[in-house]
């Protein structure tokens, strides 16, 4: 019976990753060629820190590597992917509507494209497009892990908080994602999570 459930969760997430990374990219296609930039004073005060590009991918997979094994009752996970579920549609509706990018140009202007991680930097950027930037997905995950270890009850559910505080800083350091894109992730990740309390919740009302 474990060994099934250890299965289903497998394919659960796979297919929830598969129709994360096709809707992004998909919308990402859509949105090419509108452009709006959010630039902000405290956005162009923010330094390029080209080093925390090391802390990008590994902390963000750290945190939902962790927080997937907190995640063993079954009703919780079903609502973490749920929640990502909805908060994804959620954030592909701002894609189209406010097709947010990051003027990459004008942040690295006069910075010289040397040492390893401006490398790193530079393999970042060629993998993930300038646009599609509000709300962050990536902060929206990265505060969902962070609440759902929190639930688990889990003796380390601290650490998916401190892996998403260091995203919420790696997507800004290295010019990814403006600050308010930031904070809507946050604001996105709550509202799909409560959405998917609620449905969850009246499913499992009894009759």
């Amino acid at each position: 019976m474990a060994w099934s459930w250890h299965l289903r969760r497998f394919g659960i997430v796979l297919a929830g990753a598969a129709f994360f990374l096709t809707e992004y990219h998909l919308v990402a296609m859509m949105t090419a060629g509108r452009h709006v930039q959010l630039m902000s004073e405290l956005d162009r005060a923010i330094p390029l820190v080209p080093w925390t590009a090391w802390l990008y991918a590994p902390l963000y997979a750290a945190g939902i590597i962790a927080t997937g094994f907190m995640l063993r009752d079954e009703r919780l996970f079903l609502r973490s992917i749920l929640a990502v579920a909805i908060g994804q549609t959620i954030n592909s509706v701002f894609y189209v509507a406010v097709p947010s990018v990051y003027p990459r140009a004008e942040a690295f202007a006069g910075v010289p494209i040397e040492g390893a991680s401006m490398a790193i930097l530079h393999f970042v950027h060629a993998i993930d497009p300038p646009h599609n930037t509000f709300p962050s997905a990536h902060v929206m995950v990265a505060f969902l892990c962070a609440v759902l270890a929190w639930r688990s009850g889990h003796r380390w559910r601290w650490f998916p908080m401190l892996t998403g505080l260091g995203i919420a800083v790696a997507v800004t350091t290295t010019k990814q994602h403006y600050i308010v894109d930031s904070l809507a992730g946050i604001a996105v990740g709550w509202t799909a999570l409560r959405t998917a309390d609620w449905w969850m919740d009246r499913r499992e009302e009894p009759a």
